[in-house]
């Protein structure tokens, strides 16, 4: 089998895309997207979500936002065959596509680019850049408020997350709960969709953001 050139060398893992399964007019979800009932999204549950998320206003990164969601919509609208350049290698985390190791793991409806550096153009290195100075900024003023080292070391990755339109987003999850293990997240939505919400606690709703 020939091997895709893509972020890393090795053979590439089989791309799970979502996006294509919407494109070829499929009128079901696939199976192996499905949750199972008791793991489907309630919108009766109670989140377990803190309120703890806040806009961050003067962070000095405007020139830097408009360029990287300009280069993640110009990614995702490439054809199958250019975005396979990009394939995640097996037993690494970076590329395009989902970890799919588990055989038995219900997948997300997602298709996403997972950057551990800031190899992937201009544009994506110059928003990693500010991304890390507002997070030193962040996490350093929170150490010192509890009596630690100011300095420390910070890793740093950035993903790209494309949510295609879903025919039944009762019976799926985009992204599976407890999946954003970060000290820190910083969330950068698209201009023109404003879809992503979040549950508040203190009015037991869901937010859009």
């Amino acid at each position: 089998m020939q091997q895709d050139e893509g972020l890393g060398d090795g053979t590439c893992s089989p791309i799970i895309n979502v996006q294509e399964i919407v494109r070829s007019g499929a009128e079901n979800v696939p199976e192996r997207y499905i949750r199972n009932p008791e793991d489907r999204p309630k919108s009766s549950e109670i989140s377990l979500v803190p309120d703890d998320h806040l806009p961050i206003i003067n962070h000095g990164a405007e020139e830097a936002l408009p360029k990287v969601k300009t280069a993640a919509a110009q990614f995702f609208d490439l054809p199958l065959s250019e975005k396979k350049k990009y394939a995640m290698p097996p037993d690494y985390f970076e590329g395009y596509g989902q970890d799919d190791k588990a055989e038995d793991r219900k997948r997300d409806w997602i298709d996403l680019l997972w950057l551990l550096t800031t190899s992937f153009g201009e544009a994506v290195e110059e928003y990693a850049t500010e991304m890390q100075r507002v997070t030193y900024e962040i996490l350093g003023n929170l150490s010192l408020l509890m009596g630690l080292e100011l300095h420390g070391e910070v890793k740093q990755g950035t993903r790209m997350n494309y949510y295609p339109a879903c025919a039944r987003p009762d019976l799926v999850f985009a992204l599976s709960p407890h999946c954003d293990y970060t000290s820190i997240s910083f969330v950068l939505q698209d201009d023109d969709i404003t879809a992503l919400q979040i549950r508040a606690n203190y009015i037991c709703d869901y937010l859009n953001l």
